[in-house]
């Protein structure tokens, strides 16, 4: 469930949900950055891959909208 995740990592991962169910596709890494706050992308980036490290979306790689949610 979702108490493997962060705070951050739990607001990321409803945003990518809802922004998918709103757009069709999901969002990119700077969208995610702007929507938490973050100062650069890379901070984005860092949380997704932990979100992918521990089964909640799976990344593809070469692709710009590349997140897919898995639970």
């Amino acid at each position: 469930m979702k108490q493997d995740l962060t705070d951050t990592q739990a607001e990321i991962l409803d945003f990518i949900v809802k922004y998918i169910k709103r757009e069709q596709l999901p969002p990119i890494r700077s969208e995610i950055s702007d929507f938490m706050g973050f100062s650069s992308d890379n901070a984005a980036q860092e949380q997704l891959i932990k979100l992918e490290q521990k089964g909640w979306i799976k990344l593809l790689k070469g692709k710009a909208r590349g997140i897919r949610v898995l639970k």
